[in-house]
C-alpha cells in the first residue's frame, strides 16, 4: 500500500486509467493530510543538519545514517556547498522515523524534541555536578552536569528528566564562564 500522497496519487492515477469510472469516484474522497513537522521547528522554513540534529536531541552521524537509508534527495533534503538542509517533509520523515524506533516521544513538560525541556540556570550548588534550573512548566529542578564551574545565572541549558526533579544536561557543558 503506497505510504505518502504523491504515491496514492500515482496510484489512483494508474487505477483510473485501467478502470475508468469506478476509480472517478474514488479518486474524489480526500487524500490523508502529510504529517505535521514537530511544533518546535519552524514550518516552512529548511533546517541545517546540525541545528535539526541538536533539536532532536541525537547525533549529526545518526541522522546522517537516517538520512543515507530513508529519504531522497530531491524531496526530503537539499545539498549546496557542503550544506545539507532539510525540508518539511524530510523533517516530518525523519520525526516519523523516530517514532516507529521509539526515540522522538514527547514527553509530559517536555518543550523540545525527544524528552528535552528548555531550562535557564537559577543558582550553582555547592556540589560541583549540580546546578539549580527552572522554566515555566517545570519550577525549580536540580540538573546534573559534568562540571558546574562555567554555569552562570540565567544562562539557558536543554535538559533530559531523569527521575523526580532531577533532570540531566543533554550535550556539553559550557567552555567558556557564562557562554557556549
Amino acid at each position: 500500500m503506497p505510504e505518502t500522497a504523491t504515491e496514492q496519487r500515482a496510484t489512483a492515477e494508474t487505477l483510473r486509467e485501467a478502470q475508468g469510472s469506478l476509480i472517478s469516484v474514488l479518486s474524489q474522497r480526500p487524500l490523508p493530510p502529510e504529517p505535521a513537522p514537530p511544533t518546535v521547528i519552524p514550518p516552512g522554513k529548511p533546517l541545517n543538519e546540525d541545528e535539526f540534529a541538536d533539536l532532536l536531541g541525537i547525533g549529526r552521524a545518526d541522522l546522517k545514517r537516517i538520512r543515507d537509508e530513508s529519504l531522497r534527495l530531491a524531496d526530503h533534503f537539499t545539498k549546496s556547498a557542503k550544506v545539507i538542509k532539510y525540508t518539511p517533509a524530510g523533517v516530518s520523515r525523519i520525526v516519523e522515523i523516530l517514532s516507529l524506533v521509539g526515540l522522538f516521544e514527547k514527553k509530559e513538560g517536555a518543550d523540545l524534541v525527544g524528552g528535552v525541556t528548555l531550562l535557564w540556570v537559577t543558582g550553582i550548588a555547592l556540589n560541583k555536578h549540580i546546578v539549580w534550573a527552572e522554566s515555566e512548566k517545570t519550577g525549580r529542578v536540580r540538573v546534573r552536569v559534568r562540571s558546574n564551574e562555567n554555569f552562570t545565572k540565567f544562562l539557558k541549558i536543554k535538559a533530559r528528566l531523569e527521575s523526580g526533579d532531577l533532570y540531566v544536561l543533554e550535550g556539553r557543558c559550557p567552555r567558556f564562564r557564562g557562554r557556549w
